[in-house]
């Protein structure tokens, strides 16, 4: 590369600098550089019904979904109490969420939501899921006051999971012959980049100033309930005996935000 006059001069009057200005003047330079990132920021949440049995006869066992229930996404952080998400008792760890404090950006990042998707747990009841999905509303607060509102929780796509159909070995279908058919329920075209967009991005801010806290709250606006029978087994029709399960129904899943991240570059990098 051919150096310039001016190169060469430049040079000179850098070689005469004072080092303490010089180091100065390179960490001004430094401390202006930023690294841009764009991994998403995901929480999972649950939503929880209620589950009455009855002996009869008939044995019924009824699901009533309340109306009000609140699971408040990034209200939590990595090692906290899952209690915002009616899953108290529970610690968070990053197969939950990968934020470090609750409501907050990770590491002073400021942080562009370009969109937001929801995605279901694989072991979700289907039926279940696609009962909260049309009863529970979406909606992001941001320093805790303002709210975004998003619309129903079903009209907010998935961005992956897992997809396809086959037979569950682990639990038998009516038929005493085969296993039940398992496909797990999802909302939308499975693919990585299905989500809701954001024609005005929302910016989250870094701790101290303002927008530097965001949640998602998922409310149930309605109450539903659903009476599910026992059922005999009957050879006649090859059926197995049925009993509704009645511990651990819950609908689960994970807020995802698609977002790019900005902050001071490492000397690392």
């Amino acid at each position: 590369m051919k150096i310039t006059a001016e190169q060469i001069e430049l040079a000179k009057k850098a070689a005469k600098q004072n080092p303490a200005v010089a180091r100065y003047i390179a960490k001004l330079a430094l401390d202006s550089q930023r690294s841009l990132l764009a991994l998403p920021y995901y929480s999972r949440f649950a939503l929880i019904p209620e589950v009455v049995y009855d002996e009869g006869p008939p044995a019924t066992t009824t699901y009533t979904i309340p109306a009000g229930q609140e699971a408040i996404a990034f209200g939590y952080a990595v090692h906290d109490d899952m209690g915002a998400v009616n899953l108290g008792g529970i610690n968070a760890t990053y197969v939950d969420t990968n934020i470090t404090k609750r409501g907050e950006t990770v590491s002073g990042q400021e942080v562009t939501v370009h969109g937001i998707s929801i995605q279901y747990g694989p072991l979700n009841d289907a039926f279940l899921t696609a009962m909260f999905a049309s009863l529970v509303s979406v909606r992001v607060k941001v320093d805790g006051q303002e709210d975004l509102m998003l619309g129903p929780m079903s009209l907010i796509p998935g961005s992956g999971g897992l997809i396809g159909g086959t037979s569950d070995i682990l639990e038998p279908s009516v038929h005493k012959t085969r296993g039940a058919p398992y496909d797990p329920p999802q909302n939308g075209i499975e693919r990585i980049d299905n989500y809701l967009p954001m024609p005005y991005p929302i910016k989250w801010k870094p701790s101290g100033k303002p927008d530097s806290t965001l949640t998602v709250v998922l409310r149930t606006e309605r109450q539903a309930v659903h009476v599910a029978a026992n059922r005999a087994a009957g050879d006649v029709c090859d059926c197995m005996a049925w009993d509704p399960p009645k511990d651990m129904v819950v609908l689960t899943g994970w807020v995802r935000l698609h977002c790019s991240q900005e902050t001071k570059r490492s000397v690392n990098r």
